[in-house]
């Protein structure tokens, strides 16, 4: 008995030896993922005009103005390129909400700039995971830059224009046009007798 044990240790030896689990080699997915680029989804805003006078206070914002100009290039961006920019928007959106908080008393803006706050950092949490999900992130991608035309549209509201003078501008304008399409047919009643008498 003892020797049949002994051998029947020995083959349960042997099989473990050889059921040893091979370990593989698991590549880095951040070098494939890192290149790939974002695109928008089809919930895109257009991108919001500024108005002349929102222009000049923005012009002094340098927080604003890096956005903005993250904004012209985040679509089509590699997500390795935002990953190395995306610390220095999420500076610019809460200097940027720091500058205009005390100037600007509109509820209305200062919702919008929580919610780019909020949208940079969660694309910002997204694009630094170590496994990541590209349609996340193209989405996360889109709603940051969402907010920052919402945000860009209520600085218009809030400086440009209201719709009182809008009507205003329109019923100068129409009113100047009909008195100028009058005298044009006056000027050309006159030529009209001048030329056929």
């Amino acid at each position: 008995m003892p020797l049949r044990f002994c051998y029947l240790l020995l083959l349960c030896c042997l099989l473990l030896a050889n059921c040893k689990e091979k370990t593989k080699q698991v590549s880095d997915p951040r070098s494939v993922t890192d290149t790939l680029k974002i695109n928008f989804t089809d919930s895109l805003r257009v991108k919001t005009r500024l108005l002349p006078e929102v222009v000049k206070i923005t012009a002094e914002s340098e927080a604003y103005n890096a956005l903005s100009d993250a904004m012209d290039g985040l679509n089509h961006s590699e997500i390795g390129t935002v990953k190395t920019e995306i610390d220095p928007w999420v500076d610019a959106a809460l200097e940027l909400r720091k500058k205009f908080r005390d100037t600007l008393t509109n509820t209305a803006i200062d919702a919008r700039m929580i919610v780019l706050n909020t949208k940079v950092r969660v694309l910002r949490q997204e694009i630094l995971k170590f496994k990541v999900d590209t349609t996340v992130i193209n989405q996360e991608a889109t709603e940051f830059y969402n907010a920052f035309q919402d945000l860009s549209f209520q600085f218009n509201l809030k400086f440009g224009k209201s719709v009182d003078d809008l009507l205003k501008d329109f019923n100068k304008e129409s009113k100047k046009r009909r008195i100028e399409a009058q005298d044009q047919k006056a000027r050309e009643a006159e030529k009209d007798t001048a030329s056929n008498p």
